[in-house]
């Protein structure tokens, strides 16, 4: 098996809507690194591994918690754990 497919495999299992930190996460920072990579790496790989695109969305449901009421700019945090943003760590 390639690295690439050890990547996919275990991107595959991976648990987004399960927060691993007690922290609060960067919205900037998770859309450029997590959503950005899965959709990059879905993309390259000719859209052959749809378990990529499936945790983007994942990944994505969550982060759409830091738009909140008529905002067009979201909460630059989130606490993935409530779903609650915030301004600041």
């Amino acid at each position: 098996m390639d690295l690439f497919q050890e990547a996919v495999n275990f991107s595959s299992n991976i648990d987004f809507s399960i927060s691993q930190t007690p922290d609060t996460v960067s919205v900037f920072e998770t859309s450029i690194r997590y959503l950005g990579g899965l959709l990059s790496a879905y993309e390259l790989s000719d859209n052959q591994y749809p378990a990529l695109l499936a945790k983007a969305k994942q990944v994505a449901d969550k982060m759409a918690f830091a738009w909140v009421g008529d905002n067009v700019v979201p909460f630059g945090f989130i606490d993935f754990a409530s779903n609650s943003p915030t301004r600041a760590t």
